[in-house]
């Protein structure tokens, strides 16, 4: 008796054969046992359950082909490409499968072993497909591409899916040139008529290697062939125009866009105000803001709130125009959309940086009373401006208050408060925090480690600056050019031109050129002493 039929009878719960296993573990609706034989499909449809809910993990997708193998009963083409296309979008970190797509081209690789025999229906059209994008998704175009050799091979004949998926393939290799003219050439030879979604992942490629040119006259011979452009595909060049800094091109397509009547979308204007901004052209953002809501295309939360808002107040906060930030915080208010504390701290941003230091402490208690709470970012963009404004007790006092709220204080809060300490003549203070910090196992970068050196010689703490610098290597950083050319000046104000010239020898092997301020203020301090010898 074989063993699959054995474990069948069997009425232990541990001896059921895994696909009925599985197929119990799908049952939602019914408490009862399945009855009757059992069948392929219905382990699949199980495996599919289970893999959309992240609780089928690779070993059970390999032991259900184990069992798959060893039976007779053929599994039909469109089960078994249903397994495969959850799979290729099965890529949560939290599921139990972390690269579906890896795994289904594992998983089709026995199924084309020639012990599958009759046992699995031959791969179609949409097999290859499917796993084709999966390639993709494991970064693996070059299988992808292999594996349109082999269906070409078949006879079978291609479809408009798995010719744009041998595009997608394509562009994913970096062979773009080839993927236009497979588009233009090859996919008419296969009887396959090009469409938007051919276009677009085309289009997409050119302006990622910056051909955004090429894409506009594959665009316009589109238009000419019938295929007419969609919102995606003028989006997507008007973004690769702007990331080459071809503003007019970007601006002038945008037009031409609205000529053909294509409608543009939150994301288009998203993308222009957010280029706009960039580029410093403030004026012409604001109008495209304008626009947007004129044309009924109201703002969004990633408009208002988030990196695009905060283009537009930081680009007017840098010119001192916050009259012009409310404005948009007052036009963003009236179509429903309350800002939250991204939005808020883009406002504090400009006002710190612009000496209003009263109005951002106004705007941030009204920031509370409204319900947002303050990020990380928040607090480091207030603190940052109270100590740059000498503000030393009330960036203290501001940092208690973020304790009190229950935020984890990251380690930038803590560079941002030691270098404000140092700044305003703190450096003690700051010393104290710093070794209390270091023995709760705080890790800093190589910039606070600079900073805090220089805190301990300027209090003339000589003895734990030079300690903390040969720490520097142990706690896995490499000293910069800024924390030799701290030490060496240091070490020439007490005199000590030998350990000058031992820090100058290590500075050379570790790669670090010395400036020509440093070597001009060695030879001036040598020259002082009468040292520089013959």
């Amino acid at each position: 008796m074989s063993r699959l039929r054995l474990l069948r009878r069997s009425s232990s719960t541990t001896l059921i054969p895994r696909l009925r296993l599985l197929r119990r573990c799908s049952t939602s609706t019914s408490t009862s046992p399945p009855s009757g034989p059992w069948s392929p499909r219905d382990a699949f449809v199980a495996a599919i359950e289970r893999v959309r809910a992240g609780t089928l993990s690779p070993e059970d997708a390999h032991h259900l082909f184990d069992d798959l193998l060893g039976q007779a009963t053929p599994v039909p083409d469109r089960t078994m490409n249903g397994f495969f296309a959850v799979l290729a979008r099965a890529t949560s970190p939290a599921a139990c499968i972390r690269d579906g797509p890896a795994l289904a081209v594992a998983l089709f690789n026995r199924v084309c072993r020639e012990e599958a025999g009759p046992r699995v229906a031959a791969p179609t059209v949409h097999t290859y497909g499917i796993l084709m994008d999966c390639c993709c998704r494991a970064r693996r175009p070059d299988l992808g591409l292999a594996l349109f050799g082999r269906f070409l091979r078949t006879g079978l004949k291609a479809n408009e899916i798995v010719a744009t998926t041998f595009l997608k393939c394509l562009c994913c290799a970096k062979r773009t040139e080839e993927a236009v003219k497979v588009l233009l050439h090859r996919m008419p030879e296969l009887g396959c008529v090009p469409n938007a979604i051919s276009y677009s992942i085309v289009l997409k490629s050119l302006c990622e290697n910056s051909m955004s040119q090429q894409a506009l006259d594959l665009l316009q011979m589109a238009a000419k062939g019938g295929c007419l452009p969609d919102v995606v595909a003028y989006s997507t060049i008007i973004h690769g125009f702007f990331k080459e800094g071809e503003i007019d091109k970007a601006c002038h397509l945008f037009h031409e866009m609205m000529r053909q009547g294509v409608v543009p979308t939150v994301v288009t204007y998203n993308i222009i105000i957010d280029a706009l901004c960039k580029a410093g052209e403030m004026d012409k953002a604001e109008l495209v803001f304008q626009r947007m809501a004129r044309n009924g295309a109201q703002p969004n939360k990633a408009t208002c709130n988030g990196s695009k808002f905060s283009s537009l107040t930081d680009g007017y906060c840098s010119v001192g125009k916050m009259d012009k930030t409310f404005k948009l915080l007052d036009a963003m208010v009236s179509v429903g959309i309350e800002p939250d504390a991204v939005t808020y701290s883009a406002l504090l941003d400009g006002y710190f940086k612009n000496a209003r230091i009263d109005d951002g402490l106004t705007l941030f208690r009204d920031m509370s009373c409204k319900g947002v709470k303050p990020t990380t970012v928040t607090y480091g963009i207030i603190l940052d401006g109270l100590y740059r404004a000498g503000r030393t007790a009330a960036a203290k006092e501001m940092f208690h208050q973020m304790i009190k709220s229950g935020i984890t204080v990251p380690v930038s809060i803590y560079t941002i408060i030691l270098r404000g300490l140092c700044k305003n003549n703190c450096a003690g203070e700051a010393i104290t925090m710093f070794q209390e910090l270091r023995a709760m196992n705080v890790k800093f970068d190589i910039i606070t480690l600079n900073t805090m050196i220089n805190a301990m010689y300027k209090v003339q703490r000589r003895e734990e600056a030079k300690g903390l610098f040969a720490a520097i290597s142990a706690s896995g950083l490499m000293p910069d050019a800024y924390t030799y050319n701290v030490m060496i000046n240091n070490l020439l104000k007490e005199g000590s031109v030998e350990e000058v010239d031992n820090m100058f020898s290590l500075m050379e092997k570790s790669g670090c050129a010395p400036s020509s301020h440093l070597v001009n203020d060695i030879i001036r301090r040598l020259l002082e002493k009468g040292q520089t010898g013959s």
